[in-house]
């Protein structure tokens, strides 16, 4: 996987993040929450645009 500026700036952005939230027990939902919009957000970037489809409503 290629890794433009951008993205690496994310990254090391994000890994800052998680070691100061990683020092609190408290922090690891928020950890969670962090990786997956930052993957989500890099699978849009690489697919062009919302690849997500429509969710079906619960029933």
């Amino acid at each position: 996987m290629d890794l433009t500026p951008h993205d690496l700036y994310e990254l090391i952005n994000l890994l800052y993040e998680l070691w100061t939230l990683y020092r609190r027990a408290s922090a690891r939902a928020r950890i969670i929450i962090l990786l997956k919009r930052f993957i989500e957000r890099l699978r849009k970037e690489r697919n062009g645009g919302d690849d997500q489809k429509p969710r079906e409503p619960r029933r």
